[in-house]
């Protein structure tokens, strides 16, 4: 379980100000690591799931944003990414992740009880992360 935040300059010819875009991706993962006589382990993985979005138009932080709508579609993921072992349960590292997300679909609520529907195509986003990661 991860997620990603990013600010929404326009969808089309149509723009709000501080539109935010919010994903969760909630998969299964399989991790393939390879472990060896040093702090470093490097690994492969891929995930299938979900991911839940939401969508929000401008920002009051008193009140709340003006309009919001959610969604929740199919998603998948592969990433690769070495670790350093800072403890015997604490890891710091460095990923590079794929995730595509499906055609997302949102309804959005407005503030004065206005409704309006926004669709994009799927998503693909590449990232790179810095890790910290704990086992218990």
């Amino acid at each position: 379980m991860g997620f990603f935040y990013n600010s929404v300059s326009s969808f089309g010819d149509i723009s709000y100000h501080d539109s935010l875009l919010f994903q969760m991706p909630l998969m299964a993962n399989l991790i393939l690591q390879y472990p060896n006589q040093t702090r470093f382990r490097p690994y492969i993985g891929a995930g299938v799931g979900g991911v839940l979005t939401e969508l929000t138009f401008g920002e009051d932080y008193l009140w709340g944003p003006d309009g919001i709508g959610s969604d929740f579609t199919f998603g998948f993921q592969t990433f690769a990414g070495l670790n350093y072992q800072l403890s015997q349960s604490t890891y710091l590292g460095v990923m590079y992740r794929f995730l595509y997300t499906d055609s997302q679909n949102w309804n959005v609520e407005w503030w004065t009880d206005y409704h309006f529907h926004v669709a994009i195509d799927p998503i693909q986003v590449h990232s790179f992360c810095l890790v910290l990661s704990c086992r218990f």
